[in-house]
Order: C-alpha cells, then sequence, then structure tokens
C-alpha cells in the first residue's frame, strides 16, 4: 500500500465513523514504511472536528508540529474547531503560531474568530486580540485589524473603532473600511471624531476618501453645529485633489443657514454653476422662516427661469410661511397663481391655509378650505384638524369643533399617528377609542387636551420641556395617589409610565394605572 492509498482509505475510515480504524491505520504507517504527509493530517484533523472530537483532533495537530510537515489547511481547521467548541484562548495560541510560521489565515476562519471571541468577551475580548497581535508583523494583522473595526462599526462601539484605528496608524497600516468608520460616526452624533480622524491622518494611514466620503462628514459637522470644521473639512478635500459636488453644497447651505448665516449661505449659492432643486428648496426655506418673501419669490422665480422645476416642498414653504404671519391672502395667490396646474396641494398645504385662519379668527375662511380640499380628495393632517377644532372652541362653536373632531378620529392619517401611541399602551384602554367617547359626550376641551399632549409628542416645537421632569415624579406614585392628586397632567407622562410598566412586565398595574388616571379626569 503506498501513500496516496494509505490516505484514501483514512479518509474512508472517517466517512463512515470508524474512528478507531483509522487511528489503527494512522499507527501502523511507520510499519508499511509510509511517513504521513500534509494530507494525512488534515484528513484526520477535518475528521475529528467534524465529529466534535477536539481532543483527538488536538492530539493529531501536536503530531503535525512535531513533524517536518507544515499544513495551513490544518492550523485554520483546528482554529475553527476550537472556536466552536469555545476554546478561544487556545485558538488565539495557534493563529499567533500560524502568523509566526508564515501561513495565511482563511478569511472566513478570521471572522469566524472574531465574532467568537466578541459573543464571548464583547469588546474587550476582540482590544486584547489586537493588542496582543500588534507585537506581530504589521501585513499579517492587517486583515483581522479591517474585519475588527468593520465588526465594532456594526456594533456600535465607535471608541473601540478609534482604539483600533489609532492602533492602525502606528503600525502604518492601511484601513480598507474609511467609509464604514466615518459613516457609523456620523450616524452616532460624532462627526467632530469623525473629522479628527481624517484632517490629522498622515497620508499613509488612510486609503484615497472620494467625494461621498467628506460628503458624509462635511453633512454631519453641518447638523451638529461644527460649520468652521466642515469649511476646513472641504479645504482640506481640495488640497487633496477631491473635487466637491452640489451635494456637499447643499449641506454646506443648510449648515449655514441653521447658524443664522442667511447672507453667507447666499453668497455660496451666487458662487454655483448649477444650484439643484434642494439648493432653491433650502434657501427659499429659510428666507420665508425669516420673513424675506419677496427674496423667496425672486429666488422661485430665478429657479424657474433656469429650466428647474419647483416641487410641492418648496411650494409648502412658501404658503407656510405666510400663513405663520397671517398673511393668508399672500398664501392663497401664492396657491392660485403658482401652484395650481404645477403641483397638487397636500395635506400639509391644507393644514398651513387651516391654521393661518384659525390664528385670525378667520374660521369661516378655515371651514371654506377644509371643506373645498376635502371635496377634492385632500384631507388636512392631524395638526390642521387640531386647529380648526381649537378655533371653534375659541369661538364657542362647540357643535362644530365636535363634527370637525369625528372626521380627524376617522382619517387615515391621524388614525396612523394614535396608533403609534396605542401600540405601546399594552392591555390599557385605546386613546384613539376614548377620544371617541369624550367626543361623543360633547367634551370637547378635554379631548383637546389629549390631542395637544400627542401632538407634543410627535411635532418637537410644541414639546413641553417639563415633561421628563413630570415623569420623574411619576416613579413610585401609586393607583391611590393619583386618585388623590393629578398626577398625570399630561399624555406623555401618561405614556412614558405606562410604557415602562410594560416593558417590566407588570400589565395588570399598568391597566389599573391608565383606568384609574382617566376615571380621574374631569368629565
Amino acid at each position: 500500500m503506498d501513500l496516496v492509498m494509505c490516505n484514501i482509505l483514512l479518509k474512508a475510515f472517517l466517512l463512515v465513523g470508524a474512528y478507531g480504524e483509522a487511528d489503527v491505520l494512522y499507527r501502523a504507517m511507520p510499519e508499511m514504511d509510509l511517513t504521513p504527509d500534509a494530507v494525512t493530517y488534515s484528513t484526520l484533523i477535518e475528521g475529528y472536528c467534524k465529529s466534535g472530537q477536539i481532543e483527538e483532533a488536538l492530539e493529531m495537530f501536536d503530531e503535525l508540529r512535531k513533524s517536518s510537515v507544515s499544513s495551513a489547511v490544518c492550523y485554520n481547521r483546528i482554529i475553527g474547531a476550537l472556536c466552536k467548541k469555545g476554546m478561544l484562548e487556545t485558538a488565539v495560541d495557534v493563529l499567533v503560531e500560524l502568523w509566526e510560521k508564515g501561513f495565511d489565515l482563511d478569511i472566513r476562519i478570521s471572522r469566524t474568530l472574531l465574532h467568537s471571541i466578541y459573543a464571548s468577551g464583547g469588546e474587550k475580548g476582540i482590544l486584547n486580540l489586537v493588542y496582543r497581535l500588534e507585537r506581530l508583523n504589521s501585513d499579517v494583522c492587517l486583515g483581522m485589524f479591517n474585519d475588527a473595526i468593520l465588526l465594532f462599526c456594526k456594533k456600535g462601539n465607535l471608541e473601540a473603532v478609534i482604539e483600533v484605528y489609532m492602533i492602525m496608524r502606528r503600525k502604518g497600516l492601511t484601513i480598507t473600511f474609511p467609509s464604514t468608520i466615518l459613516t457609523a460616526l456620523v450616524d452616532n452624533l460624532r462627526a467632530l471624531d469623525a473629522y479628527s480622524l481624517v484632517v490629522n491622518a498622515e497620508e499613509s494611514a488612510l486609503p484615497f476618501m472620494d467625494v461621498v466620503n467628506y460628503t458624509i462628514i462635511v453633512d454631519g459637522l453641518c447638523k451638529e453645529g461644527f460649520l468652521i470644521k466642515a469649511l476646513d473639512l472641504c479645504s482640506f478635500a481640495k488640497q487633496r485633489g477631491v473635487t466637491l459636488n452640489i451635494i456637499t453644497y447643499n449641506s454646506l447651505i443648510n449648515g449655514l443657514c441653521q447658524q443664522g448665516c442667511l447672507v453667507e449661505a447666499l453668497r455660496l449659492y451666487d458662487s454655483l454653476e448649477k444650484p439643484s432643486e434642494v439648493t432653491y428648496g433650502i434657501l427659499i426655506d429659510n428666507l420665508c422662516k425669516e420673513g424675506l418673501f419677496l427674496d423667496a419669490e425672486n429666488l422661485l422665480d430665478r429657479m424657474e427661469s433656469k429650466g428647474l422645476v419647483p416641487n410641492i416642498v418648496i411650494y409648502n414653504s412658501m404658503v407656510d410661511g405666510y400663513c405663520r404671519l397671517g398673511r393668508t391672502e399672500d398664501a392663497m395667490r401664492i396657491l392660485s397663481r403658482k401652484m395650481i396646474g404645477r403641483v397638487t396641494p397636500d395635506a400639509f398645504t391644507v393644514s398651513s391655509l387651516i391654521k393661518g385662519y384659525s390664528r385670525k379668527g378667520d374660521m369661516e375662511e378655515a371651514l371654506r378650505v377644509f371643506t373645498e380640499f376635502k371635496g377634492n380628495n385632500i384631507s388636512a393632517d392631524f395638526l390642521g384638524f387640531l386647529s380648526l377644532i381649537k378655533g371653534f372652541c375659541t369661538k364657542g362653536r362647540m357643535e362644530e369643533a365636535r363634527s370637525v373632531l369625528r372626521e380627524m378620529l376617522v382619517a387615515e392619517s391621524v388614525v396612523k399617528l394614535i396608533n403609534k401611541v396605542d401600540a405601546e399602551l399594552v392591555e390599557s384602554e385605546s386613546i384613539r377609542g376614548f377620544l371617541v367617547e369624550l367626543c361623543e359626550q360633547g367634551r370637547i376641551p378635554q379631548a383637546v387636551k389629549i390631542l395637544d399632549e400627542i401632538s407634543s409628542a410627535f411635532y418637537p416645537s410644541g414639546r413641553n420641556s417639563s415633561s421628563r421632569q413630570r415623569l420623574q415624579s411619576l416613579k413610585g406614585v401609586s393607583v391611590e395617589e393619583v386618585k388623590k392628586e393629578d398626577y398625570v397632567h399630561d399624555f406623555h407622562s401618561l405614556h412614558s409610565t405606562v410604557s415602562s410598566l410594560c416593558s417590566s412586565g407588570k400589565l395588570k398595574q399598568a391597566n389599573e394605572f391608565v383606568i384609574s388616571v382617566l376615571s380621574c379626569m374631569p368629565r
């Protein structure tokens, strides 16, 4: 029998589970003047690993190490098997030995090891591995370090990302996933860290970054208020030979507007060769918010003269801006002269007009707008309905307010919004159901109070800043105490408290709490 036939027979024994026979044949090889080769060891190690006999696999692996045979396959196979058994320290020892022998680590085994270590020791486990591997030759660690960064990004361990990055920078290694790191940092409101990583990196520390990578950071810096850093990064990118695009400039223009630098934003716009619809949309919206309607309309005309078509969002900015200042005639002019025939008004358009007329106390016009657009299958949104109801209440026209409330509680967009609240109130009375009950009982002011709190929860501009403090005072409050005193004076506190009780598995207490609060409300 020659070596090839012996290896085939060994594989056959292992396939049928005849491990004893395989071991006997292996031990008899010296008597047959046969010397085990890489195929012999890999066959036996793989067979033992597949059957979960890790001790036998390690014993065979030790015999391989004592021999003159070299096999990267055996090292990779044993590392994978050790990971499955949770023997991670031994797996790392074998990994170091593999690299010291100059073998390549299989990419699948590398990622299996990283995920196994993370599952066992979390962020600290991976960092300990990185610290140990830091002493080895730089090139062999490159792939694993990049995989570690990718894993940390996916898990949101941004401090660990920066730690590994700094180690790679010291070793002069190239990071393969810059956009992954940058996006993760920006998404977690750490654009300043992303900025520092880029501008402080040496030429060889990061690969060439394109305009997309730079724009991600610029946009993040602008949104977080670091406008000077955003402008610095643009200059840095240009020095690196990167040509910025309109998306980058739109981020800068939006950032300038958010910081109140409208003049500078307009100057930047003037320097652009081809502003986009988004560019005009940002500027028109901010001009309207500042009450500069003539400039906004001039910009709208200029946009159209360049062949760009304003969308509904741009028109809504103008309509809403005029309505906020009570200039409903101008808002209607925009609607009739500029919008009709070009874009279809939507729920936001209708609601802006309703709010504008309601602020002026002109409920006849508010109702006319509501009815006219409803006839065209365009309904008001949550805030539009609420403004109409509150306007009628202010005028003492309670039956009309009640009629609008009925329509509101069956409007699809409103039902979806209220259902988001109901979804968290497990085994408690439906908020929508309670509102319907209040409506039928004619208790419109109480219904408006609840609707105001829902509005505060979903539209931040109207949020009551004391809601969190109120929530703190609710901790430990019993049902009996609620009956004695009006602890829950806003919907947000009720919602947060009930949600907390439900997440703790206290469904009965949550149900009792809601019922008690509802029963205490004035009728």
